[in-house]
């Protein structure tokens, strides 16, 4: 993930402010610091122009199951008035929340704070971890772009390996899940993004037999 930094916050803001035009935020990473920088900030609540703010349990609370998403609107008073009763009458076309769910959201509002600290801890844990395993291995070929936000890492690999053969034989070989660089964009072939949610044991043994994998491609 990434955030938008506080100079170009103001050059986007101006720019919806001139033309009339609203943000809409996806910031459902937004809890998930990484290797951020300073001035880094949400844009629900902003008011300075109509702001349509994305959030939810699944990625708060790490919980794909709880499915309960919402919108925080704001901006200019008359703006927000008009939007939410847009809003309203859009809301229909949207999945229903589960009796199950939606009976306990005051408990998982109380507990997304410290729930969002332990996943946050971890995600960091891990890529101080992976950072240190690429620095202190001999000859690694393997190394990691900064990572903002969010709880995935993409991993630049030799080029000459192709993304599709190395996550399949990652799959094969070890049953790790990992996704090639063309899913987030990267225009060229050498990308891979793992996860950083695995309990730590775990990760270091994937992050190991990623690197053992990488070797005996080259070799082949």
């Amino acid at each position: 993930g990434s955030y938008v930094k506080p100079e170009e916050r103001e050059i986007l803001l101006q720019l919806c402010r001139d033309n009339g035009v609203a943000i809409i935020a996806d910031e459902v990473f937004y809890e998930y610091s990484l290797e951020s920088f300073a001035g880094n900030a949400r844009f629900a609540g902003e008011s300075s122009t109509l702001v349509f703010a994305l959030d939810g349990f699944s990625k708060m609370l790490a919980a794909p199951h709880a499915k309960v998403g919402w919108i925080e609107v704001s901006g200019p008073k008359d703006d927000v008035y008009e939007a939410q009763k847009r809003l309203d009458v859009i809301a229909d076309d949207f999945l229903p929340i589960g009796n199950t769910v939606s009976e306990r959201i005051p408990e998982l509002l109380q507990y997304a704070s410290s729930q969002s600290a332990i996943v946050r801890n971890r995600v960091i844990n891990n890529l101080h971890t992976l950072r240190e395993t690429l620095v202190s291995t001999p000859k690694c070929c393997v190394s990691a772009l900064r990572a903002e936000g969010g709880w995935n890492i993409l991993l630049r690999v030799p080029s000459c390996i192709d993304d599709d053969v190395l996550a399949l034989r990652l799959m094969k070989d070890y049953n790790l899940v990992s996704q090639p660089g063309y899913y987030f964009d990267m225009p060229v072939n050498g990308y891979l993004a793992l996860s950083l949610l695995p309990e730590p044991q775990q990760f270091i043994s994937g992050l190991h037999a990623l690197l053992r994998t990488v070797d005996a491609l080259l070799e082949e």
